[in-house]
């Protein structure tokens, strides 16, 4: 089942990074299959940091 929360969460993450760093997410590093919540994390970490996404995801999966 496809989860709407999790999307919307995602699109302002997304709106929310382009807007502090003044460019789009590369999501191409990043699995194709990942938990919301690693998924959610490393947006925020991103966010955060303005690290690459596919950094963040490393951290993150090793944090978790």
């Amino acid at each position: 089942m496809f989860n709407f929360g999790v999307m919307y969460k995602v699109q302002e993450l997304t709106a929310e990074y382009r807007k502090k760093w003044g460019r789009n997410i590369d999501y191409l590093g990043l699995p194709r299959a990942m938990s919301d919540e690693v998924l959610i994390k490393t947006l925020e970490r991103a966010i955060e940091t303005g690290e690459p996404v596919q950094d963040c995801y490393h951290y993150v999966k090793h944090k978790l």
